[in-house]
This record gives C-alpha cells, sequence and structure tokens, in this order.
C-alpha cells in the first residue's frame, strides 16, 4: 500500500523501499531516510512515511490510513517555590565600616 505525505508543499509517495516525487532535490531528501536492509511491506511503507512526517513536519496525504492521534502532554503544576533569604550585601558592609569609625 503505497503512502503518500505532503512536506514543503509537494506531495511524496513511498511504495516498496522507493520514494517518488516531482521535486527531485525532496526525493533525493526522502530517500536518505529509507533502511536498504528493511523488507519492504505495507506496514513499512506506512512506518517510514510516518518517520518522515515526524523528522521534516509533513502531513499525511494517504486516505488509507489515518495517523494516529499525538498524544497531549500535560503540564505539571509547578512547585511552590520558598522566598529566597535576605543575604547581607555591600549595604551591610558599608553599615559595618562606617559604624567602626
Amino acid at each position: 500500500m503505497p503512502a503518500t505525505i505532503r512536506l514543503f508543499g509537494h506531495e511524496a509517495t513511498y511504495h516498496s523501499g522507493k520514494w517518488e516525487c516531482a521535486d527531485v532535490s525532496l526525493q533525493a531528501m526522502l530517500q536518505s531516510l529509507v533502511n536498504p536492509l528493511e523488507a519492504h511491506s505495507p506496514e513499512a511503507d506506512i512506518r517510514n512515511a510516518k518517520y518522515a512526517i515526524k523528522r521534516f513536519g509533513g502531513v499525511w496525504v494517504s486516505p488509507e490510513l489515518p495517523p494516529e492521534p499525538e498524544p497531549v502532554a500535560e503540564q505539571a503544576p509547578a512547585p511552590e517555590l520558598a522566598a529566597p533569604k535576605p543575604r547581607p550585601g555591600f549595604g551591610a558592609f558599608f553599615r559595618r565600616l562606617v559604624s567602626r569609625a
């Protein structure tokens, strides 16, 4: 099953270990991501297309299999921080110098 994605305004199709795209430089960039030792199956086609989407920020175009929704990360509550203790600075140093004189 070919997997079609859209990257940088161009559609690219991955099928049986080969990317096809109208833009030659985009096709070369995508083809560099393919593992030549990987078995070519419909699942591998989908895996490679999804990897390219995650890597380059593309969009899934194939109507056969919609991508899984990305997990929503919830922000953890920030821990309460104690107020910092005032540290003696130059003001205290100069007060001690003036009081000794």
